[in-house]
């Protein structure tokens, strides 16, 4: 039978992993299974199908250390961890494409020379509002190449866990995707003066944020 529980592909004989399948003996199978997989090769391991199955058990296997890495593991069996490598990367794409915007709207002045030190608050001779500037880069231009390192480093820690190029490209679409649906957002919102002053500091953070989340799901 097919669902009979002596044949179940998972089984340990003496702390060892072993394929379980039918043999001729009507014994379960004690070969070891092809690695990432459940059966051996003579049990059905060889077959393209079961090879696909291999090649994502991997693929979920590594991308589960690189989160696990990253501080953000991954449990249970219904999420997916290449799915949450994958939107982690999409998030810190879009984080690096909304700074990039960011320091190209900078004059070019503001890139070298910045605010150092902002006093505020009461001293002797009364209210203190000072701003102390000096030659230093931009924190903008600071915290996109940070942004910039993370998602190269995410990038390739996913290709050597084997992740298709093509899931990597798309997770880059879709981080100009969230920007262009969030900047038409922001531009329909009528803001204040006040309010868009707000957006370069906020948007950074809350995608530093959701890129955080353990658990995102796609």
């Amino acid at each position: 039978m097919a669902n009979d529980p002596r044949y179940r592909a998972g089984q340990q004989v003496d702390g060892r992993l072993i394929c379980g399948a039918k043999n001729r003996q009507e014994n379960p199978c004690t070969k070891s299974p092809e690695p990432d997989a459940t059966r051996c090769r003579l049990h059905g391991a060889g077959s393209p199908w079961s090879k696909m199955k291999a090649e994502e058990r991997r693929q979920d296997r590594e991308a589960r250390k690189i989160l696990m890495n990253l501080g953000e593991p991954v449990d249970g069996e219904t999420i997916h961890p290449v799915e949450v490598l994958m939107r982690l990367i999409s998030m810190k794409w879009a984080e690096v494409l909304w700074l990039r915007a960011k320091v190209q709207e900078l004059p070019e002045a503001d890139l070298v020379w910045g605010l150092d030190s902002h006093d505020l608050g009461t001293g002797p001779d009364g209210p203190i509002d000072k701003e102390t500037f000096k030659a230093q880069p931009s924190i903008w231009w600071k915290l996109l190449r940070e942004a910039e390192k993370e998602a190269r480093d995410l990038a390739v820690a996913a290709a050597r866990a084997g992740i298709e190029e093509r899931q990597l490209r798309l997770s880059e679409q879709t981080a100009g995707q969230f920007l262009n649906a969030l900047k038409l957002i922001l531009s329909r919102l009528e803001l204040t003066d006040a309010q868009a002053r707000l957006v370069p500091i906020v948007v950074p953070e809350v995608l530093r944020a959701i890129s955080d989340t353990p658990g995102l799901k796609s």
